[in-house]
């Protein structure tokens, strides 16, 4: 049995994820398609704009057979983290294949790229760490990093091809005998936000509905979707959530948490609790907050993630803990299921070393018991805005088809 593993986000799925699943089972020969899905929040620091449930779903009806919720401790992490976590599961799960995708679509200079890293590995984290000393970016200081050592072998600062970096990596180290491949992205890059295409980005479907609303940009966002995973968007056009909605919440925390009990947040580093707290007095939404907070060291993606974390009070301890399971979780949840994926999941209980939860009771790990609480934040927006009620998680099973 050929078992397919894909880490995805589905920020909605849209017509380019869908190239992705078929050519992916395609290329593949999969019998059994997983994904692994952020849930509620995501890598890039910001709360999903649909639920976990809805997204699953998307995925299921779309060519997944089994979507595993990649826990929040582990999906609100840079990249390296996001990317080591979400190939740890895809391993104990028993994929044999991983693919993502990429800007090129040629899986060569990724192996390349990270077997030089390897080789030149105390180099590599020498200048690395110079560079940040200076005040860079993490980001900027390991572009400069390969620059410097001549193993540059692609645009690494494109997010594909970033993410692209670090699953090879976690591959080489967790288990080389996983196949790994990508395919190209078709025609439209992550950070466009142009709807000109039947292909185009997730941030460009975002950034329409942001800035028009559904309604107002029906006729474009829909040729981008396919037909069954734009219906459950539209069924969802009350509840669209965005950072901004939450950044009430944060400026209460900002203001009114004493700041030796801020540091303790995962992220807080260097004394930047005072640079957030003086921009909370002064800021009126999270992209003007951000925008004052931002520096050639931390990015906006960066405080992003420091924003979750603090709105989750995820403190340092308890993320070091979640860290130290890796890469051996002893347990995950599924988000849905088709019939072939409910049929492997059998398998996976009689063979594999890890538990797939289908149903979430009361007592669990540490890390899950946060998707829990994660859920409880993200929904409190849509009781402020809908005055709706909403079924705690662990009472949610779930899905198939």
């Amino acid at each position: 049995m050929h078992v397919l593993g894909l880490i995805v986000e589905y920020n909605p799925f849209h017509n380019g994820h869908l190239y992705h699943i078929e050519q992916a089972r395609k290329k593949s020969n999969a019998d059994v398609v997983i994904t692994i899905m952020s849930g509620q929040f995501l890598q890039r620091g910001e709360p999903a704009i649909i639920d976990k449930f809805t997204r699953s779903k998307m995925a299921v009806l779309h060519g997944s057979d089994l979507v595993i919720e990649l826990p929040t401790i582990y999906a609100i992490q840079h990249r390296d983290l996001f990317c080591f976590s979400a190939v740890s599961i895809l391993n104990a799960l028993g994929v044999d294949t991983i693919i993502f995708g990429s800007e090129s679509g040629d899986i060569i200079p990724f192996l390349e790229l990270v077997a030089s890293e390897h080789d030149q590995k105390e180099k590599l984290d020498q200048i690395i760490q110079g560079e940040l000393r200076e005040g860079k970016s993490y980001p900027k200081a390991y572009s400069n990093a390969l620059k410097e050592l001549g193993i540059l072998a692609m645009e690494d600062h494109l997010p594909n091809n970033s993410l692209g970096i670090g699953y090879v990596r976690a591959v080489s180290e967790i288990n080389p005998n996983i196949k790994i491949d990508t395919i190209k992205r078709q025609q439209t890059d992550y950070h466009t936000t142009n709807l000109s295409s039947p292909i185009a980005s997730a941030t460009s479907i975002r950034q329409a509905i942001k800035q028009a609303g559904l309604r107002s940009s029906l006729a474009e966002i829909q040729t981008t979707m396919p037909d069954k995973a734009y219906q459950l968007l539209e069924d969802h056009e009350d509840v669209f959530h965005d950072l901004n909605d939450y950044y009430p919440f944060i400026q209460h925390k900002l203001l009114t948490t004493a700041p030796i009990a801020l540091k303790q947040i995962h992220g807080m580093v260097e004394g930047i609790e005072h640079r957030l707290i003086t921009a909370a007095k002064k800021a009126s939404t999270v992209t003007s907050f951000i925008d004052s907070v931002k520096t050639k060291r931390y990015t906006a993606t960066r405080i992003q993630r420091l924003l979750i974390h603090l709105l989750l009070n995820l403190d340092r301890d308890t993320v070091n803990r979640a860290i130290n399971l890796l890469p051996h979780l002893p347990m995950v949840r599924s988000l849905a299921q088709s019939t072939k994926g409910e049929q492997y999941l059998n398998i996976i209980k009689k063979e594999r070393p890890i538990t797939v939860l289908t149903k979430v009771t009361r007592d669990l790990p540490e890390y899950l018991d946060i998707d829990i609480r994660a859920s409880q934040v993200y929904h409190l927006f849509n009781q402020q805005k809908i005055k709706r009620e909403f079924l705690p998680p662990y009472r949610q099973k779930g899905t198939r088809d």
